[in-house]
């Protein structure tokens, strides 16, 4: 497949009233090779990269099963987040967030 079919059949799953951004891949790359970040920076964005879709995927459907009352997405919702780890790491990064406000104000 060329890398055109599989960008274009993966932002035709995205709807019109998502205000998700779709960062396609440039061939060759934008970073030169002296700036390439190490193999544990590149995991580490990875991984923020994915906890932070998980939980906009989270966020969406729990809004959804609350407006609607639909048990199915909320159990979906469950099975995700089963353990709540991801809740963990929410109220976490919200506490950050708070600390590094109160830094920059006070």
């Amino acid at each position: 497949m060329s890398r055109y079919y599989i960008d274009a059949e993966l932002t035709s799953m995205i709807g019109t009233n998502q205000d998700d951004v779709y960062e396609s891949e440039v061939e060759g790359g934008s970073i030169s090779k002296n700036c390439t970040p190490s193999f544990e920076e590149t995991i580490l964005s990875l991984d923020n990269k994915f906890t932070e879709a998980l939980m906009r995927l989270l966020d969406r459907i729990c809004d959804l099963g609350c407006d609607n009352n639909n048990e199915k997405l909320l159990n979906v919702l469950c099975r995700l987040d089963f353990n709540l780890f991801y809740t963990k790491i929410l109220v976490q990064r919200e506490k950050e967030k708070t600390v590094t406000q109160q830094d920059v104000s006070g």
